[in-house]
């Protein structure tokens, strides 16, 4: 399974030719894995059905007007693993916002994950 991403997993810069730039942001939203735990803590990953974020725009002109950009998350790689019912968004994954696709570049957490053993 490619690595997971969590809420400070990164997305890439997007730009409005000529009007804004929406720079890279980390995630900062997540689901908290009920009885699903890493190192003793709940497992903390990001899904497409988490609400969607905004981004804000940077001018690239004087007078150019940056309205925040809406971002929703895209599960493009993983459909196969599910945890508490949610496909994790993983590496290859991404985030949609302004029409532009937003890549998810890291970092990405929990690179040992043991599904449906005891973990050795």
């Amino acid at each position: 399974m490619p690595l997971v991403a969590g809420p400070e997993t990164f997305d890439t810069t997007s730009t409005v030719p000529g009007a804004c730039t929406y720079p890279a942001q980390a995630l900062g939203v997540f689901q908290p894995g009920a009885a699903l735990f890493y190192a003793g803590a709940p497992l903390k990953f990001a899904h497409a059905a988490l609400p969607p974020t905004t981004v804000p725009g940077v001018p690239n002109t004087p007078n150019a007007v940056c309205a925040p950009g809406v971002r929703v998350s895209v599960n493009k790689v993983n459909k196969s693993v599910f945890f508490n019912s949610f496909p994790p968004l993983v590496q290859g994954d991404l985030c949609q916002a302004l029409g532009t696709e937003r890549p998810l570049v890291g970092p990405f957490t929990y690179p040992n994950l043991f599904v449906a053993n005891s973990g050795k």
